[in-house]
């Protein structure tokens, strides 16, 4: 029996006649229809990995794709450390940071898991240079122990070392 808003001459159905379209409405589903008014009672096909211990577990996956799954893999994930692990998933603590791991070192290093022998405790060094720019250059290592304290006397002792590097201007000595 025709419907009265039936039109025997359209060519592209619009719903115009109140008929539903039964299907898959979700848009990643491989059987979706755009024009689906009702779901259908067989479920959409939407492939992915179901295995809930996957890394990439997806909920709404109704067919299991194990060749989508991604599994755990320890390793260092630090891309700083040096045995650095592009594939790997998870971190397993055992990333190796070379650097100074002496904490009372003026380049201790907290992100370092093994001494290289890098610590520096101090220098003596030469500064140089104009009103504009200030340069400096290590010229000799020193260890100090300890901490200077309200009455210590560093900076005190000022030299003119007068024109060292020949550059037209004076490099100056600073001591305790």
């Amino acid at each position: 029996r025709a419907r009265a808003e039936y039109n025997p001459r359209a060519t592209v159905a619009d719903l115009s006649c109140g008929n539903e379209v039964v299907g898959c409405r979700h848009p990643r589903a491989e059987n979706y229809n755009s024009r689906t008014t009702r779901d259908s009672f067989a479920p959409c096909i939407l492939r992915g990995c179901t295995l809930s211990v996957a890394l990439n577990f997806d909920a709404d996956a109704t067919v299991t794709d194990i060749r989508s799954c991604v599994w755990r893999k320890l390793g260092c994930t630090d891309p700083s450390a040096m045995n650095y692990e592009s594939s790997a998933t998870v971190d397993n603590g055992a990333c190796y940071r070379p650097g100074c791991t002496e904490s009372d070192a003026i380049n201790y290093d907290p992100a370092a898991t093994s001494p290289d022998s890098s610590c520096k405790f101090g220098s003596a060094a030469q500064t140089y240079g104009s009103e504009d720019v200030l340069s400096w250059r290590e010229i000799e290592r020193a260890a100090f122990d300890g901490m200077l304290d309200e009455h210590d006397r560093f900076g005190s002792a000022l030299a003119n070392l007068g024109d060292l590097d020949g550059d037209g201007f004076p490099e100056l000595a600073i001591g305790a």
